[in-house]
């Protein structure tokens, strides 16, 4: 089953693609086969950089493909959102860039701490016995009556 998203990358590709952005389709669905494999191998790390992979180079394809275009009009090309028409002032973008160079850092080193707490999966000898309980509401209905 094609997914939508794949059609449509796919329809950019026909449409506008040049010969880079379809190498980069290509190494795309590499990575995700080798994501599949690695999955199944029980290679959960590799199966994630595989994915990661397949994610920028997808994107690549598909942005590459339609550059320097960030939304086409409906109604003429004259109308496109352009990269130039779409960016902020120079003066945003510099002090954009200072912000995300402090900023970056500390989402990545959150994402990995939190991938390193988490990197476990739950087994059901995780899950404690069931116990019988009443929220307290429920007891105080009951017990007054």
């Amino acid at each position: 089953m094609v997914r939508p998203i794949a059609a449509w990358a796919l329809a950019i590709q026909f449409m506008e693609g040049k010969p880079w952005t379809w190498a980069a389709v290509v190494l795309a669905v590499a990575a995700a086969a080798t994501a599949w494999l690695l999955a199944r191998k029980g290679s959960e790390g590799r199966a994630f950089l595989a994915l990661g992979a397949f994610l920028v180079l997808g994107t690549t394809a598909i942005f590459g493909a339609v550059f320097p275009v960030v939304l086409p009009s409906t109604l003429d090309s004259a109308f496109d959102l352009t990269i130039s028409n779409a960016s902020s002032s120079d003066y945003t973008l510099g002090l954009m860039s200072i912000v995300a160079a402090f900023g970056l850092p500390l989402v990545i080193a959150y994402q990995a701490w939190t991938y390193w707490v988490f990197r476990r999966r739950v087994s059901a000898a995780h899950i404690p016995e069931a116990h019988s309980f009443l929220p307290a509401v429920a007891v105080k209905a009951f017990t007054k009556g």
